[in-house]
């Protein structure tokens, strides 16, 4: 399914509300937040009391998202796609993106925290399911001191289910 819930046309705004948000649901003190023009990082800003460089990236899976924008498109429109992601899915997907985060190179600072911020709005992954699939995993990370993954609002919660990842060096 096409997520929708974190969509806003103007990049910058979008990756600082999204992080800001999913920040503040994993419960980071947030202060002096700005994007960035010249990224990555996308944005920085106080967490914590220290200065940190921010990353913010989206969890999707590509083919069903292809697969949505086709059948949006026909007339009538026809029902959108969406993957059944299972827990091995999600911990390699998590991981590869992870990876080619921490192969670029990062500007401005001197920054204290490296924090990747990845949100998703897929249909299937609700905050019990993503709770159950990131249980006791952990994930290898050369830059980031910080990962982050925030999900959609449910109003069944009332939150933006957040989860702060297990990290080691690697």
């Amino acid at each position: 399914m096409i997520g929708r819930f974190w969509d806003w046309h103007d990049k910058p705004v979008k990756e600082r509300v999204v992080a800001r948000q999913i920040l503040r649901g994993a419960k980071f003190d947030v202060a002096e937040f700005r994007s960035r023009q010249n990224d990555p990082p996308d944005c920085e800003g106080l967490l914590d009391g220290q200065w940190s460089a921010v990353e913010v990236t989206q969890l999707l899976h590509e083919e069903a998202r292809a697969l949505s924008m086709k059948a949006m498109k026909q007339q009538p429109p026809h029902a959108e796609s969406y993957y059944q992601w299972d827990r091995d899915d999600v911990l390699r997907k998590i991981q590869k993106i992870i990876n080619v985060k921490d192969g670029k190179h990062y500007k401005g600072g001197p920054y204290k925290r490296f924090v990747l911020v990845i949100y998703t709005d897929e249909f299937v992954l609700d905050g019990a399911r993503m709770n159950q699939f990131l249980a006791g995993a952990t994930f290898r990370s050369r830059v980031f001191t910080d990962v982050v993954v925030g999900l959609s609002y449910e109003p069944s919660s009332g939150t933006y289910p957040t989860f702060r990842l297990s990290l080691s060096r690697g």
